[in-house]
């Protein structure tokens, strides 16, 4: 991937054992008068990743994560658009570097924050319940060194 742009990082091992939003959720610009929407892609495509980061676990074991890619108006995604979903993933799916999404952002009406939302269901996560989530200009190809998980 080249650099990877902090602020683009979305989500660095976030611990999630309820629904929450990405610990980062960037600033894309204010639309400006007339502006309906912010152009995501308009140097070049934009492409998302979401990775398990660590073991999902339950205490019921039946819990359900379901993935999404929204923007809104306000940093807290409080009446957010959705751009991208997954459908509801099984806790037993959820295994440390299960790649959750690997895709290109899509044509959309981007508003001025985009974020990542984990929405736990039958819940809550426990154990190590981590995720992470970047934005980048390529797509992701994963290399495994021998002490770690890389992204290039």
């Amino acid at each position: 991937m080249g650099l990877q742009d902090n602020d683009y990082l979305l989500s660095d091992e976030q611990a999630v054992g309820a629904t929450a939003i990405s610990t980062v959720v960037p600033d894309m610009g204010p639309l400006t008068a007339g502006n309906t929407g912010v152009n995501l892609g308009a140097l070049a495509d934009l492409w998302i990743r979401i990775v398990v980061r660590g073991t999902v676990a339950s205490g019921g074991g039946s819990a359900t994560v379901t993935f999404t890619v929204e923007t809104d108006d306000n940093v807290g995604l409080s009446s957010a658009a959705t751009a991208l979903t997954t459908a509801a993933i099984a806790q037993a799916t959820l295994v440390d570097n299960y790649v959750v999404m690997s895709q290109a952002l899509p044509d959309f009406a981007w508003q001025q924050f985009v974020g990542v939302r984990y929405t736990v269901a039958s819940g809550p996560l426990t154990g190590d319940s981590a995720f992470s989530a970047y934005i980048g200009t390529q797509p992701f190809v994963m290399k495994q060194h021998p002490n770690d998980l890389d992204f290039e």
